[in-house]
Formats: C-alpha cells, sequence, structure tokens
C-alpha cells in the first residue's frame, strides 16, 4: 500500500508539472547526462557480452536506451517495480503496465517482443524461448527478467535484432530487395533505431518494414526529460538525444 500511494504521489506531480519544449539542455540535466554516461561506461563491457552475443552492434544498443538512464529516478523505479509485482503478476495487463529498471521496459513491451521472436524463427538459432501463454507462472519469469538489468539487456537484444531482420535489406528468401537498416551509415542507425525503440516497432517480416515512418516522427518531441526536483519537465527528440550521445562517445 505504501508503494502504491508513492506511485500515486509521482503520477500526481508529473501531471501538474510545468511544460515547455526545446533543444538546450538545463544545467540538472547535464548533471543527469553525465551521471548516466559513467554509468553506460562502467556496465559497458558487461552489456557488449550480452548484445554481441545476439550479433547486435554493443555501440547502437547502449545509444538506444542513453536516453532512458538520463531519466532514470531510483525512487520512482522503486515504487513502479512494487506495482508491477503486484499488479501485472496475478492480473496481467489490466492489472499494471508501468515501465520499469534502468532500460524503462513494459510488460506489454516485452509480451509483444516474446510472441514476435517465437515467430521470427530466431529462438531456435540463439537458443532462446519464451512461454508465452496467459499464466501468472509466465509473467512471474517475464517481471523477473525485466526486473534484472542483464534480463533487459537481453530484451534490447532481441528487439534490435528482430529490427534489423525486419527493417533490413533481405527479404525472407534471403533476397536483397533495398537498403535496409544496417546499411545507413552508423549515425543514422542509432537515430532510426532509438526512434524505433521509443515510438514503437510495428513488426512485419524479413525486408518488409517500413523505415519511412521513423523518418517521419524522429524529430518530434515527445520524449519528457524532468528537470528541477523532476516537477518541471522539458521534452526532446529520443532520436535527437541519442544522436548526440552517439557523436561524443562512439
Amino acid at each position: 500500500m505504501r508503494f502504491r500511494l508513492i506511485t500515486l504521489v509521482l503520477v500526481m506531480v508529473s501531471a501538474f508539472s510545468a511544460c515547455d519544449t526545446g533543444a538546450e539542455m538545463p544545467v540538472t540535466l547535464r548533471q543527469s547526462w553525465k551521471s548516466a554516461a559513467r554509468y553506460a561506461a562502467s556496465h559497458r563491457e558487461a552489456w557488449t557480452q550480452i548484445w554481441s552475443s545476439y550479433d547486435v552492434p554493443a555501440d547502437v544498443a547502449e545509444t538506444v536506451i542513453f536516453p532512458e538512464l538520463v531519466r532514470y529516478n531510483f525512487w520512482q523505479n522503486m515504487a513502479e517495480v512494487s506495482a508491477v509485482e503486484s499488479g501485472y503478476v496475478p492480473k496481467g495487463l489490466s492489472g499494471c503496465d508501468y515501465s520499469i529498471g534502468r532500460f524503462q521496459m513494459k510488460p506489454s513491451f516485452v509480451e509483444d517482443l516474446e510472441k514476435r521472436w517465437m515467430r521470427s524463427g530466431l529462438s531456435g538459432q540463439y537458443g532462446l524461448s519464451f512461454d508465452t501463454a496467459e499464466t501468472e507462472a509466465a509473467r512471474q519469469l517475464r517481471f523477473d527478467r525485466l526486473n534484472s538489468e542483464d534480463g533487459q539487456c537481453t530484451y534490447l537484444a532481441i528487439y534490435l535484432r528482430m529490427l534489423y531482420l525486419d527493417y533490413g535489406s533481405k527479404d525472407r528468401s534471403g533476397q536483397t530487395v533495398r537498403q535496409g537498416l544496417e546499411t545507413l551509415p552508423r549515425s543514422e542507425q542509432v537515430f532510426l533505431a532509438a526512434t524505433a525503440y521509443n515510438h514503437g516497432t510495428p513488426w512485419r517480416s524479413p525486408g518488409a518494414g517500413d523505415l519511412a515512418r521513423f523518418r517521419k516522427v524522429a524529430q518530434e518531441k515527445t520524449f519528457p526529460l524532468p528537470n528541477l526536483f523532476r516537477t518541471r519537465i522539458r521534452y526532446y527528440s529520443y532520436g535527437e538525444l541519442a544522436a548526440r550521445y552517439y557523436a561524443q562517445t562512439f
């Protein structure tokens, strides 16, 4: 009950926050940016081992989730983890669907991801399968993965592996049909992959995803970053934040 009350207070604070837009980064956010960059650097080796095992470029993966590291708040996450465990695990998505963890992943996101992964044919290739049944036991396992940084790294790895498949160059037969995501300059791959992660990804089939969809929404400033005392919000383009970090780091 105490954690639910904390969550309610956080939601109310967010709802009544003063909002504005802009690309310049306030001092408090520059501090959060530096802290997030130090955290990423200290975990880069461990993360890279997971991402590389799924043939995912580690620099792209790290960049895609970096804006979420900037926004991460320990106390808010603790409250929302408690809410997901008490709501989602027994009841499913109707019980709770908060984003949790450093990478801010929702149960609904990973449910869809697991189902698409199991349909993709990649589970056998990489030796990773999921129980996608609508049961409390399956949701508990999913929550346990979500509540683990290694688990979230794995989810990000399979997300990007499928993004490079569906929005890549080759169709189901292996024939090159276009210039897909993996053929673009790395900086553009980062920009579009980060945009896809933030805006949502319609899963198609190999070579059938439309990159124009991501280019269309890439400049939209919809990603909120809190400033002073987490009560003043500015909105940014998620892809632009990711691209900025990539240019600074890699």
